[in-house]
């Protein structure tokens, strides 16, 4: 008899530690929620789940606004010197091509001349300007666009 006494004694005691740790299983998984049965505990997790995937759907939005606003500062330069006249030499004279990450921006040429200096500027879109280029200004607009 007192064999079976112990034998049930040990029993309650393993039962009591598997209670025990399903208990703390239990309450890691409601944190601090207070009282809840499973299907209030499974719907607060998903109601927790909805808002973490409506907050990554707002950063990746965020992410793609930045990599938008990070296309458009200059981001391409092409540069050419050059002599515009035969009897001045040193390459004073310029063309430089500066466009964003869309091909969009300006194409600055200026010419130094003996009595003056003259600078153009044509718009640049999509990587195509809609005026009469000169040699050295296409040779700029296309080491822009190579890059």
């Amino acid at each position: 008899m007192l064999f079976v006494l112990l034998f049930i004694l040990y029993q309650f005691n393993q039962i009591s530690k598997k209670l025990s740790l399903q208990k703390k299983k239990y309450d890691m998984l409601l944190r601090g929620r207070g009282e809840l049965n499973m299907g209030d505990l499974i719907q607060a997790h998903s109601q927790d789940i909805f808002e973490m995937d409506k907050k990554v759907n707002e950063l990746a939005y965020e992410v793609e606004k930045a990599k938008k606003s990070f296309a458009f500062p200059i981001q391409k330069i092409g540069f050419v010197k050059y002599d515009a006249f035969h009897d001045l030499k040193n390459k004073l004279s310029y063309s430089i091509a500066l466009l964003d990450g869309f091909n969009n921006g300006l194409l600055l040429t200026t010419i130094y001349g003996r009595e003056s200096c003259i600078t153009y500027a044509k718009e640049v879109k999509s990587g195509s300007v809609n005026q009469e280029l000169s040699k050295e200004e296409f040779e700029a607009l296309r080491m822009a666009l190579e890059k």
